[in-house]
């Protein structure tokens, strides 16, 4: 079933997803147009946390939390894209609590120059400095784009910082008062209104 056009998915929480046969946590088909992926928090998967599809979508204000990718054994990343892959990629948290540095899966020479890309925090707590290099990377890679007149650069605004989780090691994403996201235009995700709802039948909890 194709999904159509402006559909949202938003506040979601996803974690422990050990099918690695799955592409996505959050994947839109090839016909998804103008779909929002928001406030979602996705953490612990053994896949991308989220792949926009084909066409002009919009991911913002999204925490993603180690994810690996075995499906592809050399190709890793929390949010993966092909070369079709259209939109804005704004105010999320990509966030590695080893010394991974690999935050994007991007496929058959995609790049994130495609996207309306900025505000983000990219931050690899066991490799600082690899995580502060990607992001000098990423705007390097944009000061050499051309762009039309008037248009301000991508990443301009992204960073590489710790996002200050309340406690990550207990899986407690949200975010600090001090928290550099904040500043990006971050927006609070209430986690307490966020995930399974309590008419859930128990089997599937």
């Amino acid at each position: 079933m194709q999904i159509g056009e402006r559909n949202i998915v938003r506040r979601n929480i996803l974690h422990d997803i050990r099918n690695s046969r799955a592409e996505a946590a959050i994947r839109l088909d090839g016909a998804a147009q103008g779909a929002l992926i928001s406030e979602n928090v996705i953490y612990d998967c053994a896949i991308p946390a989220i792949n926009p599809g084909s066409r002009d979508n919009y991911v913002e204000n999204n925490i993603m939390v180690d994810v690996s990718t075995r499906r592809w054994p050399a190709q890793t990343g929390h949010f993966m894209f092909g070369p079709e892959a259209r939109g804005r990629f704004q105010r999320n948290i990509v966030y590695n609590s080893s010394g991974a540095v690999k935050f994007l899966l991007n496929m058959r020479g995609a790049t994130l120059g495609q996207f309306d890309a900025d505000f983000n925090i990219f931050y690899s707590a066991g490799d600082p400095a690899g995580s502060a290099a990607f992001v000098e990377e990423l705007k390097k890679q944009a000061g050499a784009q051309e762009t039309s007149p008037g248009k301000i650069r991508p990443h301009q605004q992204t960073i590489s910082a710790d996002p200050l989780f309340v406690d990550s090691a207990r899986k407690d994403f949200r975010l600090r008062p001090d928290s550099p996201a904040w500043k990006l235009g971050f927006k609070p995700i209430d986690m307490a209104g966020i995930g399974l709802t309590a008419d859930l039948p128990a089997r599937y909890r």
